[in-house]
């Protein structure tokens, strides 16, 4: 067997060490060197937390002393409206004030209702508004009770009052005093006078609404 020559083995060790070279830089090209940094994450931005906005509240103001069946004018005081100044001088119930209505006349009879009775109420009045003048009478004033109901006025054709009638035509600053019939219910409590305003009052006819402000007078 015949031994290589110089050249043929020089030659096999260039190719090699140029073969190893070439893998080498192949190698280099395509390792990830690691990363020098760890990557920052963004601070956490912590929520503000807003208190809740109140609701502005206004004040309502108050409603008049008299101007609902829950506030009602003590007996001993004057309701006053923009149109009346009412005292109530005297006040009477039941069997008490029948026998003023029988003695005042012999047609007055006890409530047809069994279980209503007719009450009579002194009245000072005095008109206050701006109008030339002002008729006052008994359709005016009804009453309430622990029922809840307002009943109708009481008219002359029911009973007739004691005199002094409580009646007339008043100019602004006049004055009269007179007595008015209600009926409430025997078994009610907590008895209030209702002043029921009319509206306009014409050909003798008082035309009342159901929308016109209302006032009460505790008379128990």
């Amino acid at each position: 067997m015949s031994r290589p020559s110089n050249k043929t083995i020089l030659f096999a060790l260039v190719t090699l060490l140029a073969m190893t070279m070439a893998c080498g830089e192949s190698a280099s090209a395509t390792a990830q060197p690691p990363a020098d940094t760890v990557p920052t994450e963004s601070p956490a931005v912590e929520a503000t937390e807003i208190p809740p906005t109140e609701a502005a509240t206004e004040e309502l103001p108050a409603a008049p002393l008299g101007s609902s069946p829950e506030n009602p004018i003590p007996l001993t005081e004057t309701l006053v409206t923009p149109e009346w100044e009412i005292q109530v001088l005297q006040y009477l119930r039941g069997g008490e004030a029948m026998t003023i209505l029988e003695q005042a006349s012999p047609f007055n009879k006890p409530h047809e209702d069994p279980n209503m009775e007719y009450a009579l109420v002194n009245l000072r009045v005095k008109y206050v508004g701006t109008n030339p003048s002002a008729h006052v009478y008994g359709k005016m004033f009804r009453s309430l009770g622990s029922a809840g109901e307002i009943y109708d006025a009481v008219s002359f054709i029911d009973v007739e009052v004691p005199a002094p009638e409580l009646e007339a035509d008043l100019a602004p600053g006049g004055e009269a005093e007179g007595w008015v019939a209600i009926q409430i219910g025997k078994d009610e409590t907590g008895v209030m006078l209702v002043l029921w305003p009319y509206v306009s009052y014409e050909n003798d006819t008082a035309i009342f609404d159901d929308s016109t402000l209302k006032w009460y007078i505790a008379l128990e």
